[in-house]
């Protein structure tokens, strides 16, 4: 049973929310830089609503603050290291004990596979932001918005790497109430690294987010004098014409 659990976990974590309808036109390769399917990708997953911005001064202090926070977790789980292993040596089904073992190990391999995956995310993100960044740096127009959001998101990706980080360094250790709860306690467990996940994937999809209204910013820029240039999407070219 514990088994099941750790795929279901693996699978509500790592399956993506359903793709959200758009609510503004998706900007062409030729507008932002970036290929038809990188903004497919991105536009899936965010919803195109504002984002709370942070400054870096702000995000400075989190990060202090989350490295303070894993000092007393390190602390905290050393003991609960201590209690983990002498509530081991009191159940006596080995069955029951080779199941916390188990599962003492997977959630750590699990963690680890599921915070990679969101790091190598946030690089294609600042692969994406720098291209898009020097089709900026190329525009014959004011480009202070553009600019302003580009600079925003860089801070959002800092902060979601900082909390993906900080995630997958922390440790779990499961809380043992007796023997005859063990598989309440293996749920409790499951639980708490699964709820952790997803308010971390959040942060990620934040930073997604900031990412994609940088495209449809650079989308916007058009060089002085010249008319709108007729796209594949008839749509677009009625937002660029605005």
């Amino acid at each position: 049973m514990i088994n099941k659990y750790i795929v279901l976990l693996l699978l509500s974590v790592l399956i993506s929310p359903a793709a959200l309808s758009a609510q503004t036109a998706t900007p062409t390769a030729a507008q932002t830089g970036i290929s038809f399917e990188e903004q497919q990708k991105l536009e899936s997953t965010t919803k195109p609503n504002t984002l709370p911005v942070r400054t870096r001064e702000a995000l400075q202090a989190e990060k202090m603050r989350m490295q303070e926070q894993s000092m007393e977790r390190k602390e905290q789980m050393s003991i609960k290291r201590e209690e983990f292993t002498e509530k081991m040596t009191e159940i006596k089904d080995t069955r029951k004990q080779a199941v916390l073992e188990n599962l003492d190990e997977r959630v750590v391999i699990i963690n680890k596979a599921i915070t990679d995956r969101m790091l190598k995310n946030l690089d294609k993100m600042e692969e994406i932001l720098a291209r898009l960044q020097v089709k900026v740096d190329a525009a014959e127009t004011d480009t202070t918005v553009a600019q302003t959001s580009i600079d925003e998101a860089e801070i959002a990706i800092d902060a979601a790497r900082a909390s993906v980080e900080d995630q997958q360094a922390k440790e779990y250790v499961i809380e043992i109430s007796n023997e005859t709860a063990v598989k309440t306690d293996a749920k409790t467990f499951i639980q708490e690294l699964k709820t952790d996940l997803k308010t971390v994937h959040e942060v990620v999809k934040g930073a997604r987010q900031a990412v994609v209204l940088v495209a449809r910013e650079v989308a916007k820029l058009q060089p002085i004098n010249k008319e709108p240039s007729i796209t594949a999407s008839p749509t677009d070219a009625v937002d660029a014409a605005l």
